[in-house]
């Protein structure tokens, strides 16, 4: 439950979770918190229910088998391809060349870049049965230690006071629509491959047995989230004295960034955890996509 919650943490945790929390704490000033549980309960919540759901039916296509074979084929194949090579995928790649190369290296090559990432995207995604145990392992405690030190650092050393003002008129239905928009409600349906895969790997083939560990694989994941994205939007209040509504979700999170380890060190330390983020979830994607896809 450990690995398999370190690692769906780390697949969860990708290019537009770095961005809608600080850009939701941002919106809400003072009432931050109100936000981020609508974000929270729209983004993790409806993902942990949709990866009990596909445990409880053995995959996510059998449990839009009620609308008819048909449709249910049509919606899967959507989905995955969204999530796929259609959007979420080459979403991970360009926030990262936003976040963690264009700040140290202003005059870098997309297309090499794209080039070099999707490479190592392709070499760890290759031996499928060793993807939970990678990004478990290995990406993700050096993700969390990260992430961890900045919000520390940005509580305790806060680079503004908290605006007793909200921007926005419903912080709640902003978090929900944020949450919404992080895609990882649809994530799930595909993640939930590669856990029941890992689940069954390790062991685990009756119902029972599958249910405890993706159940408590489930809750560590949720966790995890839920103390990164209630720091990264306090992190994001912190900074509503400084930055206002027409700043774009990437420039207020290096701009806060910049505050809390200023010069070339901030950006690097930054830039490597940006990476890792959306690095292991590019790599879950397309592991999980290209599963389905073989399936089909």
């Amino acid at each position: 439950s450990i690995i398999i919650g370190a690692a769906l943490f780390a697949m969860f945790f990708g290019a537009g979770n770095m961005i809608f929390p600080p850009y939701l704490g941002l919106e809400s000033g003072e009432w931050w918190f109100s936000g981020f549980l609508g974000y929270y309960v729209a983004d993790i919540g409806l993902a942990i229910l949709t990866i009990i759901a596909q445990i409880n039916h053995n995959s996510f296509y059998n449990v839009l088998q009620p609308l008819g074979k048909r449709v249910a084929n049509i919606l899967m194949f959507a989905i995955v391809m969204c999530l796929g090579p259609l959007i979420s995928i080459p979403r991970t790649c360009a926030t990262t060349f936003e976040l963690s190369v264009s700040p140290l290296l202003p005059r870098a090559d997309v297309i090499a870049f794209s080039i070099i990432f999707f490479a190592v995207t392709l070499f760890l995604s290759l031996n499928e049965s060793k993807v939970v145990d990678v990004v478990g392992k290995v990406l993700t405690p050096v993700l969390i230690l990260g992430l961890l030190f900045l919000i520390v650092k940005g509580v305790l050393s806060p680079i503004s006071n908290l605006l007793d003002v909200k921007k926005i008129m419903n912080p709640i239905g902003s978090g929900i629509k944020a949450g919404d928009q992080s895609m990882d409600g649809l994530g799930a349906t595909v993640f939930g491959v590669l856990v029941i895969n890992s689940t069954l790997q390790r062991g685990h083939t009756d119902l029972k047995s599958k249910r405890a560990v993706t159940l408590g694989a489930s809750i560590i994941a949720g966790l995890c989230l839920f103390v990164i994205y209630l720091g990264l939007t306090y992190l994001g209040a912190t900074a509503s004295t400084f930055f206002d509504m027409h700043t774009s979700r990437a420039d207020l999170l290096i701009g806060i960034i910049g505050g809390l380890l200023p010069g070339k060190i901030g950006l690097a330390f930054f830039g490597v955890i940006a990476g890792l983020a959306c690095l292991t979830t590019s790599i879950a994607l397309t592991s999980s996509s290209a599963k389905y896809l073989q399936k089909l």
